[in-house]
């Protein structure tokens, strides 16, 4: 089972088999923004994704093609975005 939470042993972390920390860089209360969580969830998140999606890159890969060509109609006017 794998966590993220923020830092410091906590219910969560202390049940899993791996953690990763979130970024506790903002105040609780005087903060403007969850800018830095967000940013540090993000990543974390982009980071699980790609290695997921690279144990399998070539089946991923068409699968995803597959899927917006068949979904996404966009077209567009700059020569370097046009797909085939």
């Amino acid at each position: 089972m794998l966590a993220l939470t923020s830092l410091g042993e906590n219910a969560i972390s202390s049940q899993t088999d791996c953690t990763l920390r979130l970024t506790t860089r903002e105040r609780l209360y005087s903060k403007i923004g969850s800018f830095t969580s967000n940013d540090s969830i993000h990543c974390l998140l982009d980071l699980l994704y790609a290695g997921v999606f690279s144990t399998d890159y070539e089946t991923n890969m068409a699968y995803k093609v597959h899927i917006s060509k068949r979904f996404d109609h966009r077209k567009s006017s700059n020569e370097i975005m046009q797909e085939d």
